[in-house]
């Protein structure tokens, strides 16, 4: 559809940083445009290279790799935010890169992520920067237990979070933590009591459009986002305000793609920031079959300079759950033919070379004409999928 800029009668190539499940995804969006997709991933045969044009294969630190992947793309971008900040500037200098890498560097640090947030007109638990034991309790007893302890950087489905429930908690919590990461920095937030867990993605183009999908309830299983419904049964004015405070947000930021907001609904009129994912989100799968235009070629769409496309639902209900490892082993589900069984349902299988507990596999989605039909179905999806 697009002409590169650096090779005549070529097709623009997206380059994407990291081969998972959300590089094969964008990767087929990006061909479904006719482009061309490079990818660049620390070890061969990801689950992103089986559905590339090319693949490249180093550390972050492997400059002269990194140098022929940039000089080989039109344009680049993430599939995850934990990228090194040094590796997405100096590749910025070669090739542009989407989400801009000022804007990234500032997102990997989830507590500066609160100070945007709340910059934004979000609210936010209280939350406090942390070194010692001391500092915790004195959190603890200002806001009460339970208390949540988080690691600034490299965080993600339940990994680098300590929930502490009495002062005997803190000590073990805290050392966890710190041996995970070191001179990652951690901070400590008040436990929120929430009635749903809420997501919304959106892409903004370098233009400042942005276009928005369904708020979404999320349900999550041990950190991890398990289950998905769409839409989120929540008051009107809820979402316009959320949408609001997203758009102030990305603008601030002046990030160029899919991004996604989890939040907190505390009550019918309250919502409260948890965390922002600067780039296509587990919650947004569920667009590939329920939306006029997916996340993913939204995302590739913003970062390419084509207009986004509609994200209104194309059906009254979606829902989506996670394939999650439950064993260490080959990659190969026990029971596909009892999963396939399942009527009305889009199975995406991730490819991936071992599985291993709570690691995702793949995801299943249902459309149907009410929540309660696509409920019933992701229910019944639950209880015969074995991995």
């Amino acid at each position: 559809m697009l002409r590169s800029k650096k090779e005549e009668n070529v097709f623009l190539t997206v380059g994407i940083l990291g081969g998972g499940q959300l590089a094969k995804m964008l990767a087929a969006a990006a061909q479904k445009l006719g482009l061309r997709v490079h990818i660049f991933e620390r070890f061969s045969d990801s689950p992103a290279s089986r559905s590339c044009d090319r693949e490249f294969v180093g550390s972050w630190r492997s400059w002269e790799v990194l140098r022929n992947f940039a000089h080989s793309c039109d344009v680049i971008t993430i599939e995850s935010e934990f990228v090194p900040a040094s590796t997405l500037h100096w590749l910025h200098s070669i090739t542009p890169v989407y989400p801009d890498p000022v804007s990234l560097q500032r997102l990997q640090d989830k507590y500066e992520q609160k100070s945007v947030a709340q910059q934004a007109g979000f609210a936010v638990a209280p939350y406090r920067a942390v070194e010692s034991e001391a500092d915790v309790q004195a959190f603890a007893e200002q806001y009460g237990y339970p208390v949540v302890l988080k690691t600034r950087f490299l965080g993600y489905d339940g990994y680098g979070n300590r929930v502490v429930h009495q002062p005997s908690d803190i000590k073990s919590a805290l050392r966890a933590l710190q041996q995970r990461e070191e001179n990652a920095g951690i901070f400590v937030e008040a436990f929120v009591n929430f009635q749903k867990e809420l997501a919304l993605v959106y892409t903004r183009d370098a233009a400042g459009h942005v276009r928005f999908y369904p708020l979404v309830e999320t349900v999550q299983q041990d950190g991890i986002c398990h289950k998905v419904f769409a839409p989120a049964v929540v008051d009107a004015d809820v979402e316009e305000q959320v949408q609001q405070r997203a758009a102030r947000l990305a603008d601030a930021l002046r990030v160029v793609g899919t991004m996604a907001i989890e939040l907190f609904l505390v009550d019918e009129t309250t919502v409260l920031f948890n965390e922002i994912a600067p780039r296509v989100h587990n919650s947004g799968h569920f667009t590939i079959e329920a939306c006029f235009t997916s996340q993913f070629e939204n995302h590739i769409r913003a970062i390419t300079g084509l207009p986004l496309g509609a994200t209104e639902m194309i059906v009254p209900a979606a829902a989506m759950i996670n394939i999650l490892g439950t064993r260490e082993g080959d990659p190969f589900p026990q029971n596909p033919a009892a999963l396939l069984e399942v009527d009305k349902i889009s199975v995406h299988f991730y490819s991936k070379e071992r599985a291993r507990p709570r690691r995702k596999m793949g995801h299943v989605t249902t459309v149907g004409e009410t929540r309660q039909e696509v409920i019933d179905r992701i229910e019944q999806v639950a209880k015969v999928l074995q991995w």
